[in-house]
């Protein structure tokens, strides 16, 4: 695990080797400078393959391209065993960021100087597996968290449940259904 740089052609060079941990679950990259980068640590998915949660120290922030890691407004002790699933930039604003996690959805609108926690209107220790920004209206998002899918069309201040009929194949709030994942079209 962990986030490398090719600094030519081989050997890649490992960047978060120092760090408490070594999943990595999200990476993001501010469109004005390769400097500027964010990571989610933490491995939610380890636990599908029975590995267990890998723990998450919550969200790093680079200014060097990775050579040095700042810890950012959410951050976890190890003891909590949270743990990540994506992390996202809002494709027309790259200061909105968003972090599926084992505890919530979390945003920023400031590169995580302060999260809003949480935004989300389903309960504080909700999973969020997964989230998807329409294409052609990043406006309008969807999420996948612990058996509902919720879309908002708002930029993330307001979900409303739209798992509907879904609930006939048992995927219900709390349904033992594992991962979920999600796609969008731009219709």
């Amino acid at each position: 695990g962990g986030v490398y740089l090719p600094p030519g052609d081989y050997p890649w060079y490992p960047l978060t080797d120092s760090l408490p941990v070594l999943s990595i679950s999200g990476i993001a990259v501010h469109p004005d400078g390769v400097d500027d980068v964010y990571i989610l640590t933490g491995d939610g998915d380890a636990q599908w393959w029975g590995r267990g949660t890998q723990p998450s120290i919550g969200i790093l922030h680079s200014t060097d391209g990775g050579a040095s890691w700042d810890t950012t407004a959410l951050k976890y002790r190890l003891s909590q065993t949270q743990a990540g699933y994506k992390l996202a930039m809002h494709p027309g604003s790259p200061d909105t960021m968003f972090a599926a996690c084992t505890d919530a959805l979390y945003r920023t609108r400031d590169g995580w100087n302060d999260p809003t926690f949480p935004f989300m209107t389903t309960p504080i220790d909700t999973t969020c597996f997964d989230f998807e920004f329409k294409p052609g209206s990043p406006d309008t998002m969807y999420a996948a968290c612990a058996g509902e899918l919720r879309r908002s069309y708002d930029s993330g201040s307001f979900f409303s449940d739209i798992t509907g009929n879904l609930k006939q194949f048992n995927i219900t709030p709390y349904s033992d259904i594992g991962r979920m994942a999600i796609a969008v079209t731009p219709d």
